[in-house]
């Protein structure tokens, strides 16, 4: 049956039952809508009762997953001065000018010093050595041996050559293990390089 012109469509089932019975003929019983069956419910219910245990238990373990993760508490800019003061004191100490850099673990600058005397190019290559070392989370002088791997070559180019793998520079770590940054010193011997970024790193 076509529905008159001055009607329009029914869009909800409430609508389309009310405009079925408004259809049948008077003395005449409208038709009912079939019931679900009785195993259709059950399953119905089922799923329902499967979808909230599984979204319960998937909440549960995100929970408990966060828990076990450490936080790692970022480095900060008063940490970063009192390593580069030790740092300095240290350099004067054994009577090398130097420049000290401290990067977050991304291999951007958190603080620097360059030393009265020091030369120009302390500056950069104190901040690739400490870039390199956050990269690895290694020390810059362990990587020297793997300067030819295609992995570190790639990643310098990368980075704009900026990561040198040289000895002179440490990984800043918390107690709990996570490398938080690096310090890296240039501008004396490789081994006094890190000898002063030691000294910096056991102040903090």
């Amino acid at each position: 049956m076509r529905c008159p012109a001055r009607y329009s469509a029914p869009t909800s089932a409430l609508a389309l039952l009310t405009y079925a019975r408004s259809r049948v003929p008077r003395g005449a019983q409208a038709p009912n809508p079939p019931l679900p069956r009785r195993g259709e419910v059950a399953a119905k219910r089922q799923e329902r009762a499967l979808r909230a245990g599984a979204a319960k238990t998937y909440n549960g373990l995100h929970e408990e997953r966060e828990e076990r993760t450490p936080r790692m508490t970022p480095l900060t800019l008063d940490e970063s001065l009192r390593m580069l003061e030790a740092a300095r004191a240290k350099a004067a100490e054994i009577g090398v000018r130097v420049a000290i850099a401290v990067l977050d673990p991304r291999g951007d600058l958190v603080a620097l010093h360059r030393m009265d005397g020091s030369l120009w190019r302390s500056v950069p290559i104190s901040q690739g050595k400490a870039a390199a070392s956050a990269a690895w989370d290694a020390p810059s002088g362990d990587l020297a041996d793997r300067w030819d791997q295609p992995v570190v070559r790639a990643l310098s180019m990368m980075e704009q050559g900026r990561i040198i793998p040289w000895q002179g520079a440490l990984p800043v770590r918390r107690p709990d293990g996570a490398m938080i940054g690096a310090i890296g010193v240039s501008g004396a011997r490789p081994a006094q390089d890190e000898e002063v970024a030691a000294a910096g790193l056991a102040a903090l």
